[in-house]
């Protein structure tokens, strides 16, 4: 313990020479305008003429040390409830536009666009993105830890865009009441990023290095208010919504009727209230199955709406594969079915510039006839330290409702100590959790620590783990809980910048991982060499060498069609690979990987790939393949895991889409198809479509299907 005490002041003592940075940040002044502008993207002269017009963007790739080879002029004013921005971004006349969809929620680094960031509150930390593409599609996301962005987070907003011979112009206007921040502060944190694909540049306005993502909040510059942002007011909206369908197989028919209703309520200016009622998810796209050649379970991400906005104040404590709270335990169970959700809600925002909170409480059925109702409740906290660093806490629990209830519990309680410097080059963690169950066993605790250096040509990181084999997370996400392991994963990695025009950088990792047991005794190791390829224009290749120890402590056989096991002991392999993916700006893309090498006893093969194709903007097409050939000596059976996905989305407009999926999978031997037809009748609001059919991939009987319709409407009150 004394060790996790020197480490934390260690860290304490890197944040502080770290906090302030001496960048040179770009400052915009925003001027209350006298009327309201009309969103059409035409920049009419008479609306913007009065309006300060900046310019001078960087490159953030393929460089960061000259400005962009194409001009970029924005602009911003607001009224008394909506922020403006417009901007004209200038291209070479003879360039194509790249435009993947015309859905919302598209990919910024596949689409041209230009995008807006926001931090209000200058944490450095949390914010917001708002994207357009020539097309007019819009995006919006939340951002985290500084660069992490979750676009599931959808929120009311008006864009519009008009694509002329030699540049597209845009528009925004976006409700003050759509963004988080404090009444009186009169500078944000601002930042307007440029992708254009034909040329394979990305710039900022804000100079952003090249070894960080544009978006990176650690590098916006200055917007100042001459007036300050209106205070925010109450803003409300409620969300029914009613579904009907059927369910099952041949003669076993059910019929699926439900309806419920979201609350989204604002309580004071940054803390948001939302509440949900009977909730239903069969529109949330489904996950993308994976071949599992491991001994411990695979992690899908939360997908599903109701838990998405502030996720980060209670689904980033702990690391990865120690995760005290993943939002996926609440109504799906562990092999995968719904466990209904009787209602819950959920607090959570800005106290103010430094403090953060979050509160949750949901009840949901009984999963089956032998086990209680439950109620999951979360408490966290978050308090801004040195530079964006914050101090966090968290509070968990799993608790049986009904006879016997006093038994059926499971808690943790956690503190988290998150380290990123204001430029983003330290980055870190050092967390403590204790659990508590009905057994009262002694030792429910882990502990990990990680701490990560980033500059132009070198990175280097350092990451220890320990959980205790008593250590219980019923409502996280702890693979190799109950096992009892530590954990070191050191890495380091140099990158080199020719001056080439085929490539941009290059350059060797190192990377070393070793599990043992709570005496030390190794119980898995992997040692990888690896070198990087990425080219001016944009495509990647990665070549790996790896060599794997596993002490198998019970049977186990990474192919579970084969019953014979492989016995309790020792084995190593040695395996090399490669990883390509070309350039995505052609309508044709793909990407191709290939291994091969020894495994437990025997070989593996691997290869497998993407290769899609779109007619711009309205259909994209594709298909994923993964075999795995495993060729193992008798008694083994050989075996050839494959799955393979093809997949089309169909944009017919700005508000009807279509997307349909496959997938055959050999490792659980079904085919599982899934169409989706949404249609945004009014802002926010879908009607759904969704058909569902899983079958047995040996003889095609239908395991189950569904057929299920879903109306929603967002309504402001």
């Amino acid at each position: 313990m004394q060790k996790l005490v020197f480490f934390f002041l260690f860290v304490l003592g890197i944040n502080q020479l770290n906090a302030f940075t001496g960048e040179i940040r770009s400052l915009l002044a925003v001027a209350l305008l006298d009327a309201e502008i009309v969103i059409d993207g035409q920049l009419n002269p008479s609306e913007w003429e009065l309006v300060l017009w900046t310019t001078a963007f960087t490159q953030n790739y393929p460089s960061d040390t000259s400005t962009s080879n194409v001009n970029t002029k924005v602009a911003l004013g607001h009224s008394n409830t909506h922020l403006y921005v417009a901007a004209i971004c200038y291209f070479p006349k003879e360039n194509n536009r790249t435009l993947n969809t015309l859905k919302r929620d598209f990919s910024v680094d596949n689409n041209d666009a230009f995008s807006l960031i926001l931090d209000p509150t200058l944490d450095g930390n949390n914010g917001a993105i708002f994207s357009v593409t020539p097309s007019g599609v819009m995006q919006e996301g939340l951002i985290s830890f500084s660069s992490r962005v979750d676009n599931v987070w959808d929120n009311k907003w008006i864009a519009a865009a008009k694509v002329y011979d030699t540049c597209w112009t845009l528009e925004m206007k976006i409700p003050f009441k759509s963004i988080r921040y404090t009444a009186n502060q009169t500078e944000w944190g601002i930042n307007f990023v440029r992708t254009e694909i034909a040329i394979n540049e990305r710039s900022a306005w804000n100079r952003v290095p090249r070894e960080f993502d544009a978006l990176n909040l650690g590098y916006c510059g200055r917007l100042v208010w001459q007036n300050p942002p209106p205070k925010p007011t109450l803003r409300a909206a409620i969300i029914p919504y009613v579904t009907a369908g059927v369910s099952g197989h041949g003669q076993d028919i059910n019929t699926l009727n439900n309806a419920g209703l979201d609350l989204k309520s604002s309580i004071g200016p940054s803390l948001n209230l939302d509440v949900t009622v009977n909730p239903d998810f069969s529109q949330v796209e489904v996950d993308q199955q994976v071949i599992n050649l491991e001994r411990f379970s695979v992690f899908f991400p939360e997908r599903r709406n109701f838990f998405i906005e502030n996720n980060d104040l209670f689904s980033n404590f702990g690391f990865s594969k120690i995760r005290p709270f993943f939002s996926r335990r609440i109504g799906i169970d562990p092999d995968g079915g719904l466990v209904p959700i009787y209602a819950g809600a959920r607090l959570s925002g800005k106290l103010n510039q430094d403090w953060r909170i979050g509160l949750l409480n949901m009840q949901t059925q009984a999963a089956n006839s032998n086990e209680l109702p439950q109620n999951y409740s979360v408490a966290c906290f978050q308090k801004r330290t040195i530079g964006s660093s914050n101090i966090s806490g968290i509070l968990v629990n799993r608790q049986g409702v009904g006879a016997n209830w006093q038994n059926d519990y499971n808690r943790i309680i956690g503190m988290d100590y998150n380290i990123l410097s204001q430029d983003n080059r330290w980055r870190g963690k050092v967390f403590y959790h204790q659990s508590f169950s009905n057994d009262n066993s002694n030792f429910q605790y882990a502990h990990a620590s990680w701490l990560r250096h980033t500059n132009r040509t070198f990175s280097a990181e350092w990451n220890h783990e320990f959980v205790s084999k008593w250590y219980q997370a019923d409502v996280g996400f702890v693979p190799r809980e109950g096992t009892g392991y530590w954990r070191l994963e050191p890495w380091v990695q140099k990158r080199f910048y020719p001056k080439s025009k085929l490539i941009n950088y290059h350059g060797p990792k190192l990377y070393y991982s070793i599990y043992t047991d709570e005496e030390f005794d190794p119980t898995d190791a992997t040692l990888e060499g690896s070198y990087q390829f990425v080219f001016q224009n944009t495509s990647q290749l990665y070549v790996n060498y790896t060599n794997s120890y596993v002490r198998l402590t019970s049977p186990f056989n990474p192919n579970r069609n084969d019953t014979v096991l492989f016995e309790v002991g020792e084995y190593s392999w040695r395996q090399g690979s490669f990883n390509f993916a070309a350039a995505n700006r052609k309508n044709m893309s793909l990407s191709f990987y290939g291994s091969y090498g020894s495994f437990y006893k025997g070989y593996l093969a691997s290869f497998g790939g993407n290769i899609s194709y779109r007619i711009q903007p309205y259909v994209r097409m594709g298909i994923d393949v993964n075999m795995n050939q495993l060729l193992m000596p008798a008694p083994h059976s050989n075996d050839n895991l494959m799955l393979i996905r093809p997949s089309i989305d169909v944009s017919f407009n700005k508000k009807l889409f279509w997307s349909a999926l496959a997938q055959l999978n050999r490792q659980t031997n079904t085919l599982f198809l899934n169409s989706r037809l949404q249609w945004r009748f009014a802002p926010m609001s879908d009607l759904f479509i969704v058909y569902n059919h899983n079958f047995s991939s040996e003889n095609f009987s239908t395991i189950n299907q569904a057929l299920l319709i879903k109306l929603n409407y967002w309504l402001n009150i």
